[in-house]
């Protein structure tokens, strides 16, 4: 029974790393001067998420300082848009969520479009370990307004 018990002890925190591995986590950070609006279009469409978050310049989302780690169901995906005039600094379509094709964990940055230029994709790793969520957003927004 001990031997058993012992096992299960080993693999259990195996298995939950190994969940934990696949969830992606995610930090918006406005580099702008401007305030920017972050929208989130979901598919399949989804009843009380967050849809929206205003940003302010120097700020990151969320607000609380710890990242978004997506934890809806795999095929729930959200696309990102920026409203205003400050340019997302990553290239083409930003897509969050769990499965293939989804962008992967990092803090992605929304700045000012310098004039004669694309924006550049900007990807910086995570620093702290991915933290586990039981809810889709955390649940407390001290600093600023959210569109539900």
């Amino acid at each position: 029974m001990k031997v058993a018990f012992g096992a299960v002890a080993v693999l259990f925190p195996l298995l939950c790393q190994n969940a934990r591995a696949d969830t992606h986590c995610y930090t918006f950070r406005n580099d702008s001067a401007m305030v920017v609006t972050l929208n989130f279009s979901y598919q399949p469409a989804t009843g009380s998420v967050i849809t929206g978050a205003a940003l302010e310049p120097g700020k990151t989302y969320p607000f609380d300082g710890r990242p978004w780690c997506w934890n809806l169901p795999e095929e729930v995906t959200a696309v990102v848009t920026v409203s205003g005039t400050a340019a997302p600094q990553w290239k083409g379509t930003l897509l969050l969520g769990n499965r293939a094709g989804s962008a992967p964990s990092g803090t992605y940055v929304v700045g000012a479009l310098k004039a004669g230029s694309a924006p550049a994709a900007q990807h910086l790793p995570r620093l702290s370990p991915p933290l586990t969520q039981t809810r889709a957003l955390p649940t407390h927004f001290p600093t600023a307004t959210a569109t539900v």
